[in-house]
Formats: C-alpha cells, structure tokens, sequence
C-alpha cells in the first residue's frame, strides 16, 4: 500500500507527503521524527508514526497522553483509510492511499495521477447551467474548458466562493457531502463537541445513503444551532431526496439544488468560524481539498 499525507493546516498547507510500502515512519516535533514540525509546539516530540505494507497502512499514537484523532475519533492504533483525517497538535493531514504498483522498484505516486482514478473530463460550461455564479465568474466559461482548468481560473481571480459553488456541485452529492464534512472539521475545531453527531450524521450518508440515514441527518440538524457549519451540512445530507415532511404526511420532494445550496452555507460559515481574517485562506484550502478528493475513488464509493 502507498499513502499521500496532504498537509492541510499550518505553514505547510498544501504540502505532500509520500511513503511506499514497507516503509515506517515518525511525525512530531522534533528531529526524533522523520517529519519534523518545529513550529507546532502541540505535537509531542515524536507524536505518531505510520507503517505501511502491501496490504495495510497503520497509524500507533506515540504521543504519551497529547492523542491522535482520526475524523475526530481519538484513536491509539487504527488502520488508516483514503479519504480520513489525522490532527495531531494543530496539524491535519488528509490521507490518500493506493495500491502499491506490480512493477518492482516504483515508488510512490500522488493521489491524482493514476489514470483509473481520474474523473471523466467534465465540461465547466454544462455543469454550470444549474450553478449559481457571479457574472465574472461566468464570463469565463467556455465552450471548451472542463471543470479543474475553471476552478483553477476561478482561484486565480479570487473568485473563490464561485469555485466553491461549483465543487459543492460537481462531485456529486455524497462525495460533496464528505468534501464538507472534512473542511468545517478542519476549520472549525473550537466547535469540535458541539458539531461531533452533525457531522457524524452527514458522514454517516455520505458512506450509505440510506433513507435512514437521511432521515438522521436531517432529524439532529433539526434540533441543532444553526449558527453551527455543520447544522448546515447535516442538512445538506437531509435535503439530497426523498421527502421534507414527516413520513407520516403526503412527501415533499426537495429542490434538486438544495443540498449544494446547504453545503456551500456550511463552507461559507467555516471559513470564518474560528477566526474571520483567515476567510479567504480557509477557501483556498477548502478548494484545493476538493479538487483532490474529486479526483480519487474513496473506499465507501461503489
């Protein structure tokens, strides 16, 4: 198994990290680790480590009472799965991982550059007849442009809320949903206990998207703050189909766009959840998290 550490927080914000397999390594504090974090003065001296082998990838907690999460779960030794979330000290990582190649000797590769996992050359243009976009965000489609090349234009013109618009869009519904979760748990960690059941809820849908579990999410968004991102991204998994009403009642079909509507809600309140000059950041960082994990198969994807 080969394993991509994107670094999502901090300094090094984009960052990627790569081991292949049957490789083990450290991340802390201080050179005890193979990866180093100096100016993160949470992280134990060594915090944790990563193995990985032909079949696995195995995070131990080494941190001696500082904790590891994983999609906010504190965890001592888990196996780790593409598409989850490490924070430890203020640092997260988001976790890619892929079978290791047949050829002998390859290394490691990004997440984004198997050809299997590359998504179908959507075109921005059709995809964005059911977006809502500010006129200089459409002025730059095209009859020709396809969905990465648009939100990349859209990042360099500081049109972010346009790109966000469109990645609650395009990925789909159950994987836009999973996108969100893993950015309001990002950018939101003073509010980790209050929004831990909404995001567990939207998570929980994303991965079986049952009408149980529909039903969940929209129920504990129901009785939630919604000043809260995730109020608003448990209501995004709520509105993705079935009924509105009760169901005891005649059904009351939802917008089709409502749940990109909800999603982007959410985004939008994250970004300046914990502290409001770190808004555009936030989105940037948000973008970059969905342009990747639109482009890989996570594991719960059929």
């Amino acid at each position: 198994m080969q394993l991509t550490l994107q670094i999502l927080a901090g300094p090094e914000t984009g960052r990627r990290i790569f081991l292949k397999s049957g490789q083990v390594a450290s991340f802390g504090r201080t050179e005890w680790s193979d990866f180093a974090f100096p100016y993160d003065h949470r992280l134990a001296d060594v915090h944790f480590s990563i193995e990985t082998t032909d079949s696995a990838v195995t995070l131990s907690d080494l941190s001696k009472g500082h904790g590891v999460q994983i999609d906010g779960e504190k965890m001592t030794t888990c196996q780790l799965r593409s598409g989850q979330k490490i924070k430890a000290g203020s640092m997260i990582f988001a976790i890619g991982t892929e079978a290791p190649f047949e050829t002998s000797g390859a290394g490691p590769i990004s997440v984004q550059s198997q050809s299997k996992q590359e998504p179908a050359p959507d075109l921005a243009k059709k995809l964005c007849e059911t977006v809502e976009l500010s006129e200089p965000a459409r002025d730059m489609l095209d009859d020709t442009i396809e969905v990465l090349p648009f939100l990349d234009k859209l990042a360099a013109a500081d049109l972010l809320v346009d790109a966000l618009r469109v990645l609650a869009t395009w990925p789909g519904k159950r994987k836009a949903v999973w996108w969100g979760a893993s950015c309001v748990e990002s950018a939101c960690s003073s509010a980790a206990e209050a929004q831990s059941p909404l995001l567990a809820a939207a998570r929980a849908w994303a991965q079986d998207p049952t009408e149980d579990n529909r039903r969940q999410a929209l129920d504990v968004a129901e009785t939630a703050d919604s000043q809260l991102p995730a109020c608003w991204l448990a209501r995004a998994a709520g509105w993705s189909g079935g009924s509105l009403a009760p169901p005891d009642v005649p059904p009351v079909p939802p917008d089709e766009g409502l749940t990109a509507q909800a999603l982007t809600g959410a985004l939008l309140l994250a970004a300046v959840f914990s502290d409001p000059r770190q808004g555009a950041a936030n989105y940037r960082q948000f973008i970059e998290l969905g342009k990747e994990l639109a482009a890989v198969k996570l594991e719960w994807e059929a």
